[in-house]
């Protein structure tokens, strides 16, 4: 009977992330810019550059008032996302980190 409650909690650690989806899948590309950078869940570096209009509206964003959302998640990953855009070009940028 001691072996229940342990099993019962790695039975909910298990389920707790069940019904959840990625941010991959569950970002649209046509959110604002505003909206993107006020998720709790940035929007990864490669979906970025999966959707080029939202980087460069969002990087815009970003780049015009850094105080405000300059240190924001999506924001980060924004930055990085151009950064790598500029350097390798966007298919390079993006084969490199799908590897």
């Amino acid at each position: 009977m001691k072996a229940l409650p342990a099993v019962s909690l790695a039975v909910l650690l298990l389920l707790g992330g069940c019904g959840e989806q990625s941010d991959e899948t569950s970002i649209s590309s046509d959110r604002s810019p505003e909206q993107l950078v006020s998720r709790a869940t940035a929007p990864t570096v490669v979906w970025f550059l999966e959707n080029s209009d939202a980087l460069e509206k969002t990087w815009k964003l970003c780049r015009s008032s850094p105080g405000d959302h300059g240190s924001k998640p999506a924001c980060v990953n924004a930055g990085h996302a151009h950064e790598r855009v500029l350097m390798l070009g966007r298919d390079r940028a993006l084969s490199s980190l799908k590897q």
